[in-house]
């Protein structure tokens, strides 16, 4: 019963995917069997039987991934047919003088529009800068409209469509692949990604050379073909094909990409926080090599830290200058209640740009003498801010009151 329920529907999902105008009624009819599928708990199955309709379901995940790329694809060109039509009103309207018309027109065609015409030579794309990408990203645009139909965010629904275009237009093979289920969306999205500087043709070149000539349509997992591959074996063929085809450009990026180097910094959970640096490969490995021989130098003196530790506290100190990773002399705020800093109490506190932290561990962050890991070091004094607010308002009283603290490892900015 279970098999027959999906095989029926990669069937539908695949009918959909060649008729993009299929009814309500064959999309509802779809829905239901969804609805259906869903419901079902395997528990009637056997190991064999269950990995089989694991199978089969991720096959038709797929093809609903080539039939919404389809949809998509007919949806952002029937909209860029309107926002055409409302350009040349506008051009009716500034050649009769009427201003107001004009404004109209012109908001109204870039809402329709998925991103603006680029001015640049087509296959030299430059990354375009934060504010670019927000001023393409209206509230009721093709890419909001999207994003609300896939649960997305509009930029997410932005980068969507661009695939769905690039599916459709240009990478056939990598279509036939995901509606037979040989590619997930996910691995399609790579070669949409790594393809994105080329001119049409040669992007339809690497598709052919690197999915087409490896496809094989009624075996997923046929050894050496495309299915078979994971994520960076697939990179890797496609970024190599688009740099043989079309090595100005692979140069090009190359430059642009320097010029983007960054350091950001992200929070993760359990009070940490990730920095990354976005640099070029020779620096990055220069860097990634001073820290691994900084590690190895303190484990070969004894250092009970594993190499991952002694490599992060190593970048620490490297950047601060301090001598040791903890001691850094940089403010870094914790708000924090005056129960859960004095009386144990479990308020989680408050770190400005990170957000909530554990009371506890801000506790142990403020308490004096020398570290759990490092039972040696001496730490950094710590300067306490009083700063009352109303328990109903929250207005902040007049009174302020600073001291210090001996012994830890940053300053506190404490609320009560």
């Amino acid at each position: 019963m279970f098999e027959h329920a999906t095989t029926a529907d990669v069937g539908r999902a695949d009918l959909l995917g060649e008729s993009v105008h299929a009814s309500a009624v064959a999309a509802s009819t779809l829905l239901r069997e969804v609805s259906g599928i869903a419901g079902i708990d395997g528990n009637d199955l056997d190991d064999a039987d269950l990995i089989s309709a694991i199978d089969r379901l991720e096959r038709a995940k797929a093809a609903c991934a080539a039939a919404q790329a389809r949809l998509t694809a007919h949806f952002v060109e029937s909209q860029a047919r309107a926002a055409t039509r409302l350009r040349a009103e506008a051009q009716a309207c500034s050649d009769a003088g009427d201003f107001d018309g004009w404004v109209a027109a012109c908001d109204g065609a870039r809402d329709l529009e998925l991103e603006p015409v680029a001015a640049e030579t087509p296959g030299r794309h430059r990354r375009p800068a934060r504010s670019d990408r927000r001023m393409t990203l209206s509230r009721t645009g093709v890419s909001a409209q999207v994003g609300l139909a896939r649960r997305e965010s509009p930029s997410r629904g932005a980068r969507l469509a661009n695939a769905s275009l690039a599916l459709v237009q240009h990478l056939h093979h990598t279509l036939d692949a995901l509606a037979a289920g040989v590619l997930n969306e996910r691995r399609a999205e790579i070669v949409v990604r790594c393809t994105s500087h080329l001119d049409p043709e040669l992007r339809t070149q690497v598709d052919s050379e690197v999915v087409g000539a490896h496809l094989d349509l009624t075996d997923p997992t046929a050894p050496g073909g495309v299915g078979s591959w994971g994520d960076r074996e697939l990179e890797r063929r496609v970024r190599a094909c688009a740099d043989r085809l079309d090595a100005a450009a692979a140069v090009e990026r190359c430059r642009v990409a320097e010029r983007e180097r960054r350091v950001t910094i992200r929070p993760v959970p359990d009070a940490m926080a990730v920095v990354s640096a976005l640099l070029p490969v020779a620096q990055a490995v220069a860097v990634h090599t001073a820290l691994t021989r900084a590690a190895l130098s303190g484990k070969a003196a004894g250092d009970d830290r594993g190499k991952g530790q002694l490599m992060a506290d190593a970048l620490v100190e490297l950047v601060t200058g301090q001598a040791v990773a903890d001691d850094v002399p940089v403010e870094v705020q914790v708000v924090i209640t005056d129960r859960g800093l004095l009386a144990g109490g479990d308020m989680p506190a408050h770190v400005p740009g990170y957000g909530p932290v554990p009371a506890r561990w801000a506790r142990e962050l403020l308490a004096p003498g020398p570290s759990e890991d490092r039972p040696g070091d001496v730490r950094a004094n710590v300067w306490v801010r009083r700063l009352f607010t109303h328990p109903t308002t929250g207005s902040r009283g007049d009174g302020q009151h600073q001291a210090a603290l001996p012994g830890s490892t940053a300053p506190l900015r404490r609320r009560a």
